[in-house]
């Protein structure tokens, strides 16, 4: 499957999932569930600008592929931080949580990011690596909702929610870091990691015509 074809996919999964996740986070009243609803809106928005620019990446050797991986690097570095200072808050401040309706949605949470996850997953452009990233964080920060939905449900232990949250982010600040770095690398030196053997060849042609001349 094409690249553009996977971040395609993954685009429609996860709008029509933040908006399931918004109805969910009014729905038990937690506010992890809802911030992670507005989380999952930028991310449907930043797969979308993925999208497009994979596409235009062909005519323009990689180049679009790359401001675009770094643009949703941006995003999750910007939302990792956002998330980390919610959840400080949270720490001091507990909200009561229907647990059972948490437990519920974020069984269809980790379903449904995994599929996006899995077809999102292996690529070789940058951008696709980033979008899979995206991807593999909503996966991660749902399995954590959801296993700390069951321990708050038999121990009331609330600060268990905002605990995860920031493990999450933290893993995710990372990973962006390290997304950002590699793509900044290679534009620096004007190289984005070729698409395919294909174009991999193409490009080995191109150096050598280059070197005879």
């Amino acid at each position: 499957m094409k690249a553009e074809t996977r971040i395609l996919i993954a685009f429609i999964l996860n709008l029509s999932f933040s908006i399931f996740e918004y109805i969910g986070g009014i729905f038990t009243g937690s506010t992890a569930i809802l911030s992670d609803a507005v989380h999952d809106m930028g991310d449907a928005a930043s797969i979308g600008i993925a999208w497009v620019l994979e596409k235009k990446s062909k005519n323009d050797n990689g180049r679009s592929s790359l401001l675009s991986s770094i643009f949703l690097s941006s995003i999750l570095l910007f939302s990792s931080i956002l998330v980390i200072c919610n959840a400080v808050r949270r720490i001091f401040h507990p909200a009561a949580i229907n647990y059972d309706g948490m437990i519920l949605f974020a069984i269809v949470g980790v379903c449904v990011n995994f599929c996006a996850a899995y077809f999102t997953h292996g690529g070789d452009s940058l951008n696709q690596k980033t979008v899979s990233l995206h991807m593999l964080e909503d996966v991660l920060g749902w399995a954590a909702v959801l296993i700390g939905a069951i321990v708050m449900r038999f121990t009331d232990l609330r600060i268990i929610d905002p605990l995860l949250s920031i493990g999450v982010a933290l893993f995710i600040l990372i990973s962006a870091m390290q997304n950002l770095k590699e793509a900044a690398h290679l534009l620096q030196h004007g190289h984005e990691m070729p698409d395919s053997t294909e174009d991999q060849q193409k490009h080995c042609r191109h150096h050598h015509h280059h070197h005879h001349h």
